[in-house]
């Protein structure tokens, strides 16, 4: 029931975004990758989204090695709710050319260090991953005859912000 002091530390790489967040004595550490793919059929104008927890005997010797525990799919599950399911994150804004390139994200999060309020934690380095990713510039060629995608050089701090509400 006390409050817990809590720490984001982010960094950038050329190709993705990692953010480290302490929450009392829980560390976690979660970074989104994109990728542009082909959308599904019945959703032509929304990108997609994957949330992978991963909770490892070094966070605790609770946990194991291999297939994700009951905790960990929970977390996924609590969080791709969160995310994805309450339109925190709007999937529209992912597509590139409708029908036939979306962003997908990846946001991985990994707990290296247990101390209690995982929920907490993993939404915390989530958030905090997802607000401070830039997508690369997508430029849409041919658009008249035959469209194609093609992507400009990245820069992490000239790429767009991903639209995230409430």
């Amino acid at each position: 029931l006390e409050s817990r002091p809590a720490e984001v530390r982010a960094a950038a790489g050329p190709e993705d975004f990692a953010v480290e967040v302490l929450l009392g004595h829980t560390r976690a550490v979660a970074e989104v990758k994109a990728s542009l793919v082909r959308p599904f059929e019945d959703r032509p104008n929304e990108g997609m989204f994957n949330v992978f927890v991963e909770l490892g005997p070094m966070a605790s010797p609770a946990f194991e090695v291999g297939r994700p525990g009951p905790a960990a799919l929970g977390l996924n599950r609590f969080l791709e709710r969160l995310l994805r399911e309450r339109h925190a994150l709007e999937m529209e804004s992912l597509c590139v050319l409708a029908g036939q390139k979306v962003w997908s994200l990846q946001l991985d999060i990994h707990v290296l260090d247990h101390g209690g309020n995982l929920h907490d934690a993993c939404t915390l380095a989530g958030l905090a991953a997802l607000l401070s990713f830039r997508l690369q510039e997508a430029v849409v060629e041919n658009r008249e005859t035959r469209p194609t995608v093609a992507l400009r050089p990245f820069h992490p701090h000239d790429g767009s912000q991903l639209t995230i509400h409430r």
